[in-house]
């Protein structure tokens, strides 16, 4: 007996944005290229920004991505640990409008990695991106993680296109404005960890009501990682991590 109907799509994420590349050092043939693509996280999905209510969820503390003792020699990965105090007390109340009608939370920074790829897990390796294709030869895949598509005027190809990201293969670990993340994850209801089930830190929240209404959209800077050597996890987690929180000023 054969199934019929329609198969069941993956989850994918979709974003609009901007797309963008960083170099730093010589040209030396090790160097590695930081491709970054900057986009949107709100609590409702739209024409315009693509999937950035599924983003916004996406946009998880170290400690919902991985344990502590799973980790390899990756002491320098773990932000400082997540003060939920702060986000209750401090950063909700702020985004509520306690204190003055005009705000804005600077962007955060979210890196893309295989799933297992932190931990070391055998036979995970960061991707390389593949061959261009479609019609325009615009888009272009991460292995199973991730796909690029810059969109064109006339013959032009230009920054601006989609990010396609399958949460299913892929952690969005965030490097930069952990705190500034889950209080706007509060603030729309999709702070599940806290929001829903038995948590323990649910005790910081009470008594905190996220607004009754709430639009605004949260900066994002998405990175990931291209060079002609393998990439390796101490890489990512002990000299990125560490410059970008070395190098942050409040």
């Amino acid at each position: 007996m054969q199934l019929e109907g329609p198969g069941i799509q993956k989850p994918v994420i979709k974003v609009f944005g901007i797309f963008g590349s960083f170099k730093v050092g010589s040209q030396d043939a090790k160097r590695v290229s930081v491709r970054y693509f900057s986009t949107v996280a709100s609590g409702a999905n739209s024409p315009a920004a693509g999937n950035s209510l599924a983003l916004l969820r996406e946009l998880k503390p170290m400690r919902e991505r991985v344990r502590v003792s799973d980790l390899r020699d990756l002491a320098g990965l773990l932000q400082r640990e997540l003060d939920d105090g702060r986000v209750a007390t401090d950063l909700v109340p702020y985004l509520k409008g306690a204190n003055s009608q005009v705000g804005f939370f600077p962007g955060i920074l979210v890196a893309l990695v295989p799933n297992g790829f932190l931990k070391q897990e055998e036979g995970v390796e960061y991707p390389a991106p593949g061959q261009p294709e479609g019609s325009n030869g615009t888009k272009v895949r991460y292995g199973s993680y991730w796909a690029t598509e810059h969109f064109k005027v006339d013959t032009n190809i230009t920054s601006l296109g989609t990010l396609e990201v399958d949460p299913t293969t892929t952690d969005m670990i965030v490097l930069d404005g952990q705190h500034r993340a889950n209080a706007f994850r509060y603030a729309t209801k999709t702070f599940d960890a806290v929001q829903s089930g038995d948590s323990i830190y649910q005790a910081f929240y009470e008594g905190v009501e996220p607004p009754k209404s709430f639009d605004a959209e949260l900066p994002v800077t998405i990175v990931w990682f291209e060079a002609d050597d393998a990439i390796e996890p101490t890489l990512i987690s002990r000299k990125l991590f560490v410059d970008v929180n070395t190098n942050a000023k409040p």
